[in-house]
């Protein structure tokens, strides 16, 4: 099987997404170092540290499988502002840290920028993939898209007996 790499912003689904793969039997890493990111031997990787790198990640390995979660622009701003909170900058590791600058320009929330970088995101990827619909799977998994969405698009056609997971949900 070819490599997934799902390429959403924090807060789209990306938890989610690695746990429904999991229970398909793919082993996708969620939030991986970059020694992980690279190495040829996993089935692929999620969440932020993916963003950095998708297109190296699209050459060095070809015919992969991108995912890219979405969710409605007003509700990831809510989100991803109670996120930052509650996930201070003191407590990450260079890692960390260098992954949120890397895509958000900053280690703490401001509304301007992440409007700014929720806007660009979406239009580079979407023009990155313009013409390799095979190759790029737009889900929504807040809005309710699940195993109808995902399962033909990596050529599976057998549903499991359990729900889409929704997780690392907020109140």
């Amino acid at each position: 099987m070819n490599k997934i790499f799902g390429i959403g912003l924090s807060r789209t689904g990306t938890t989610s997404l690695t746990h429904a793969l999991r229970l398909v039997d793919i082993n996708i890493i969620h939030y991986p170092t970059q020694s992980q990111i690279f190495n040829p031997d996993n089935s692929g990787c999620c969440d932020i540290p993916v963003i950095r790198f998708y297109k190296e990640l699209d050459e060095k390995f070809p015919n992969s499988k991108f995912i890219y979660t979405i969710r409605e622009k007003k509700e990831w701003m809510k989100s991803i502002k109670a996120h930052f909170e509650r996930h201070k900058s003191s407590n990450k590791n260079p890692w960390e840290l260098s992954n949120r600058l890397a895509i958000y320009g900053r280690i703490e929330f401001d509304e301007k920028v992440f409007s700014d970088v929720y806007r660009r995101h979406d239009q580079d990827v979407r023009k990155y993939f313009s013409n390799r619909e095979q190759d790029l799977l737009i889900i929504n998994i807040c809005n309710g898209d699940g195993w109808n969405k995902l399962l033909p698009f990596i050529n599976m056609d057998t549903t499991p007996s359990v729900p889409f997971p929704h997780t690392n949900k907020r109140k």
